[in-house]
């Protein structure tokens, strides 16, 4: 009984703050060791390597990504009010068709949700992962600046 306690405790515990900032911590410590054992070159390639990557995403994000979701985002908007002027006058002509307008309508606005919900979704991971390669892009400059320190 005490087995499934403790289980549940510690699963409880993985989501607190202080277990992922040690978690955090033990993965900077690792990428530290991995880091500071490689040789000068190739160091200095991880570094190019990963600022290259690192710019050419930012560049990618800010001038493809973020104007492609603006236009899917007003292209939607757009077509979702033109749908939404088409529904009333369709219900102006007919006034027995006011469930089947009130349905449309719900389902346009459900659709129109689900494809800018998946566009933000895919910009958030987008921009999750360049955090990540940020993060490493400072901890590889951390190791170059104390390897330079120690030479000194």
């Amino acid at each position: 009984m005490s087995d499934i306690k403790e289980k549940i405790i510690k699963g409880l515990k993985y989501f607190s703050y202080k277990e992922r900032r040690n978690r955090e911590y033990e993965n900077f410590k690792k990428e530290m060791e991995n880091l500071e054992n490689l040789p000068s070159s190739s160091l200095k390639a991880e570094y190019i390597l990963t600022k290259s990557k690192y710019d050419f995403k930012k560049l990618k994000l800010t001038l493809i990504y973020i104007s492609v979701a603006l236009a899917i985002v007003v292209g939607i908007l757009s077509k979702l009010f033109y749908v939404f002027e088409k529904i009333a006058h369709f219900i102006s002509l007919n006034s027995e068709n006011i469930e089947a307008g009130k349905a449309f309508i719900i389902l346009s606005l459900v659709i129109s949700i689900l494809i800018i919900a998946s566009v933000v979704i895919f910009l958030i991971y987008y921009i999750k992962d360049m955090q990540l390669l940020y993060k490493h892009l400072l901890t590889i400059e951390e190791v170059i600046k104390a390897k330079n320190e120690s030479r000194e």
